[in-house]
């Protein structure tokens, strides 16, 4: 039988920066990993490491007039977790930079991937609470 280790707990607060430097100091290998897989995923579509960089740039803008509390954690993220913003940019963006990417490529989008969502509403539940799940369905 195969023990599989818990997920870890990662516990921030602070303003966005803090929050981001310390989720990235605690989750910096999984971060440096989930880099790595989407970064080889562009790789695998014929893009050199700078392309990161530059799709990372198209969506920075308007992450910036979004959200800019949030650029602001993931700044936090890549300062905590030794990377540069737009590898934080391209984990976050992941879908959208992929499907610019393949489109850029001619590449078809066959493959099925994305994300299984379940809510449960609180007026159904017990206490009254929201209950969310989700997972990963991708490779």
């Amino acid at each position: 039988m195969t023990t599989v280790a818990p997920f870890p707990l990662v516990e921030i607060d602070g303003a966005p920066r803090a929050r981001g430097m310390a989720y990235g100091e605690q989750a910096r290998g999984r971060i440096g990993a989930s880099v790595a897989l989407y970064a080889a995923q562009l790789d695998r579509f014929g893009f050199r490491p700078d392309d990161v960089g530059r799709f990372s740039g198209i969506f920075l803008p308007r992450l910036r007039q979004w959200a800019p509390d949030l650029v602001e954690e993931m700044e936090g993220i890549a300062s905590g977790a030794n990377v540069d913003l737009s590898s934080i940019v391209l984990v976050n963006a992941r879908t959208e930079i992929l499907q610019l990417a393949r489109r850029e490529k001619g590449i078809s989008d066959d493959e099925p991937d994305g994300c299984t969502g379940a809510a449960i509403l609180p007026e159904a539940t017990r206490n009254g609470r929201l209950i969310h799940g989700q997972n990963w369905d991708w490779k």
